[in-house]
């Protein structure tokens, strides 16, 4: 029944979850007994548990007389409900939903007294003080809940690693790359360049030759010259 209204509750169907609470309160009359308050740390019972969430329930719809009526209820059944948390934090929300922000803001500091770390007063106790247009102790209020920055130190630069086969170097010039060719022929590691023989010169008489070949090629393809 409680899953149902949950549910009902995700989907926003308040009418429908209040029907269900309501049945589980009337079922859990065995808990509705008035009780001493458990010791901090504890729980409440399941029929206390069950009266706070209905008359949150009926605030959350905007029935302030049902709210009420629900959270008396549970006082009622609470000894020392001053000491409960939840009662005071119960009164507190409908100090808000009243517009009684300075009175729901003590009832939160209460809480806070009671419970240091419930983060619900907190964000509502400051929501009052901003209601009630108190903005230094809504900004008190909520400084220490907000968590330091926290500053780390930049790592050092990871060393690079050398490189596992070593590339080229730098372009070296014409003059120091022949500084550094070996002299003792192509034994070395860098052998010099073999040049080209020059061409031998011919006789005398096959160039004369050559040169009266072709001035007779010449004439041939001049014809016979005309006076």
């Amino acid at each position: 029944m409680l899953t149902l209204a949950n549910v009902c509750c995700a989907t926003g169907d308040y009418p429908l979850a209040l029907v269900h609470l309501q049945q589980l309160v009337d079922a859990s009359g065995a808990d509705l007994v008035p009780a001493p308050l458990p010791p901090a740390g504890t729980p409440l019972s399941a029929g206390w548990q069950l009266l706070s969430m209905l008359g949150r329930l009926q605030l959350q719809v905007g029935n302030l007389d049902g709210a009420e009526d629900a959270f008396s209820r549970l006082e009622c059944l609470v000894m020392d409900a001053d000491d409960c948390a939840v009662v005071r934090l119960n009164r507190g929300l409908l100090g808000v939903a009243q517009g009684a922000f300075d009175v729901a803001a003590a009832e939160f500091e209460t809480v806070l007294q009671l419970e240091p770390g419930n983060a619900v007063a907190a964000n509502n106790r400051a929501v009052c003080h901003l209601y009630a247009c108190k903005l230094q102790d809504a900004i008190k209020c909520a400084a220490p809940r907000a968590a330091p920055p926290q500053l780390h130190a930049k790592p050092p630069p990871k060393p690079s690693r050398p490189p596992a086969f070593p590339g080229p170097g730098p372009p070296r010039r014409a003059a120091q790359v022949a500084r550094e060719l070996p002299q003792g022929g192509p034994q070395g590691a860098h052998a010099p360049v073999a040049r080209r023989k020059p061409r031998r010169a011919l006789p005398d008489d096959r160039r004369r030759h050559r040169v009266e070949a072709g001035a007779r090629e010449n004439r041939r393809r001049m014809g016979p010259r005309r006076l």
